[in-house]
């Protein structure tokens, strides 16, 4: 009688500590909604909206709707190019070569270092032959090489940078089927090379829906492995610019793999504050869950991510310290910081004179 009243009453402090996390979500998201939309970015990085420049609309009130959507979307482009998040990587269509150095330092952990390439090749030859089809040809140090669903599996969360092991690899076709502001789609087939080598092919979509004050980006991916079979990866965006220099997305994601049961999601919140064309802090909030064995929290990060291009234009430093709470830990406060170097090759140039306009 004693241990069942004792595991009602764990159940109802893990559904407590569920429903806190939702509202604080929920209150955040309403009293940023209550704030007047301000477009931005336009001056700070020196792009300009072409987009809604000249253009014949039925009225002015649907000229200012679809001017100040299309100015949302464009500021959470500039960011995610800035910062090459994968909602910019993923769907970026030119030829490019990426590599990461990262050391990672927790309390009571010894120090990690991690090293991540991934290169993506356009194919034009083939691309004359599928003619409205774009084709690349991708491959990656990592087992996952184009984690555009920024969330991994639960023993992966408390490092937060990419496992780099040797024997990890992946070479891919993606071919893309439609590229638009507001819809993306194509599919993937290549070979994953690890502890064992096997096939996969899938399919990626993002839809974008854009409101009066707010922008909502839904993405999916779907692929099938010769031996792990299915998987689901799934994150919902919901962004929108606060002040000229402060951005706000809320986010989450989820995956469901077939060899496991349960399902992992992971719910966060992001406030960009954009400090100068070439500087930029990044705030995050994440609390991080699991069904199985039983829906409860595995741990809450908070964490503050400073980027700058550093010596070159494609060079970028990248400083995180950041303060975590693993349920491994009874939720003890658990400092550690991240150091990581960027480089980026392809099409640099044109990047970095749209980051620093002027200034370049």
């Amino acid at each position: 009688m004693h241990k069942s009243f004792f595991y009602r009453h764990l159940c109802c402090r893990r559904q407590s500590k569920f429903l806190i996390h939702c509202v604080m979500i929920g209150v955040i998201t309403i009293f940023f909604n209550l704030l007047p939309a301000t477009p931005v970015w336009a001056g700070v990085g020196g792009e300009k909206n072409s987009d809604t420049d000249a253009q014949t609309k039925p009225s002015a009130v649907d000229s200012t709707h679809e001017g100040i959507s299309r100015r949302i979307q464009l500021s959470a482009d500039w960011l995610d190019k800035f910062f090459d998040d994968d909602r910019y990587v993923s769907e970026q269509n030119r030829t490019r070569l990426n590599i990461e150095l990262s050391s990672f330092i927790e309390d009571g952990e010894g120090l990690e270092n991690s090293t991540n390439v991934s290169f993506r090749l356009a194919l034009p030859r083939l691309n004359k032959r599928l003619k409205k089809m774009k084709t690349y040809l991708t491959f990656s140090a990592d087992a996952d090489d184009d984690n555009d669903i920024d969330n991994t599996r639960q023993d992966d969360l408390q490092l937060d940078i990419h496992d780099a092991d040797d024997e990890n690899a992946n070479v891919g076709l993606m071919f893309l089927l439609k590229d638009s502001m507001t819809q993306n789609i194509r599919v993937k087939a290549g070979v994953k090379l690890g502890s064992g080598t096997q096939f996969y092919i899938g399919p990626r979509y993002r839809q974008i829906f854009r409101f009066e004050k707010w922008a909502l980006r839904l993405t999916e991916r779907i692929r099938y492995y010769t031996d792990d079979g299915f998987e689901s990866r799934n994150r919902i965006d919901f962004e929108r610019p606060l002040t000229k220099r402060l951005f706000f997305r809320s986010s989450t994601d989820g995956s469901w793999y077939e060899e496991e049961t349960g399902f992992y999601y992971n719910l966060r919140l992001f406030l960009f504050h954009v400090i100068s064309p070439i500087r930029v802090l990044e705030y995050e909030w994440r609390a991080s869950y699991e069904t199985r064995p039983h829906h409860q929290l595995q741990e809450v990060v908070f964490k503050v991510r400073y980027r700058q291009p550093f010596l070159k234009k494609w060079l970028f430093l990248d400083l995180v310290p950041m303060a975590t709470f693993p349920r491994e830990k009874d939720f003890d406060f658990t400092p550690g910081f991240m150091v990581q170097l960027e480089f980026i090759f392809g099409n640099v140039g044109k990047r970095m004179r749209r980051i620093r306009g002027k200034k370049e």
